[in-house]
């Protein structure tokens, strides 16, 4: 049982107190006269997930104070990206030895090894519209900017047809001088 708790990982309080849980998911269920279950999982880096970070990039925009340039840099400074992988023809053949005693963690380590999506290997962060602070007839701006692994290579023209395991999302947001778009591209192992 114990070996169980500990493959799962800790165990962390709940994002929701109970008292304020309920009466949300009362409410909820009201709305749309079906039961709901609330689920919270923490994200450690908001970059792990376009739909967030591409919020997170146009609630920024909105303050007429805000440059553009350092949002989208600092969008991109604080993706955590994952080592590049190595072929596994050059590695040696790092398999347990059999008869050998296998922890929990052991265990846990070898399946996250072998996940597709564990880690974000690139991000691209893409502002169009109306984000210049003067009021003159040429406000449109775009601004792109790019960390990690580019989109050519040998993979891109080998993978054909097979889609490219790259999560995009699109935010938008109005300022005073008009309404601009964000376009995050979040690529994954």
């Amino acid at each position: 049982m114990a070996a169980r708790a500990l493959a799962r990982g800790p165990i962390r309080p709940p994002l929701l107190s109970p008292s304020f849980k309920a009466p949300l998911e009362a409410s909820l269920a009201r709305l749309y006269k079906k039961p709901v279950t609330l689920n919270l999982i923490p994200i450690s880096h908001p970059s792990q997930n376009a739909d967030i970070l591409a919020q997170v990039v146009a609630t920024q925009l909105r303050t007429p104070r805000s440059a553009v340039l350092r949002v989208i840099r600092n969008a991109i400074r604080y993706t955590k990206l994952a080592p590049p992988r190595r072929s596994e023809m050059n590695q040696p053949k790092r398999d347990p030895i059999p008869g050998a005693r296998q922890t929990a963690q052991s265990i846990q380590d070898a399946v996250m090894g072998r996940l597709r999506y564990r880690g974000v290997s690139s991000v691209r962060v893409e502002v169009r519209g109306r984000l210049t602070k003067r009021m003159t007839a040429n406000r449109a701006v775009k601004k792109v900017a790019m960390k990690g692994r580019g989109n050519k290579g040998a993979a891109y023209m080998l993978r054909n047809s097979v889609k490219s395991n790259v999560a995009s999302s699109l935010g938008t947001g109005k300022r005073r001088t008009g309404a601009y778009g964000v376009r995050i591209e979040v690529g994954h192992e």
